[in-house]
């Protein structure tokens, strides 16, 4: 279990938070990339603006 000062502690870290940041959107910018190029599915949810 996680406790208040330990999440209170990454959270006030600026480096940390900018590191999650980074890493959520390469990984969204990948995941959408890999997407795009193997499922036909993303050409469907693309067209709904999803």
């Amino acid at each position: 279990m996680i406790t208040k000062e330990a999440f209170d502690w990454v959270y006030n870290d600026p480096f940390t938070v900018a590191s999650c940041l980074i890493a959520r959107l390469m990984n969204d910018m990948t995941t959408h990339t890999q997407m795009k190029a193997n499922s036909s599915f993303f050409h469907m949810s693309a067209c709904n603006g999803n």
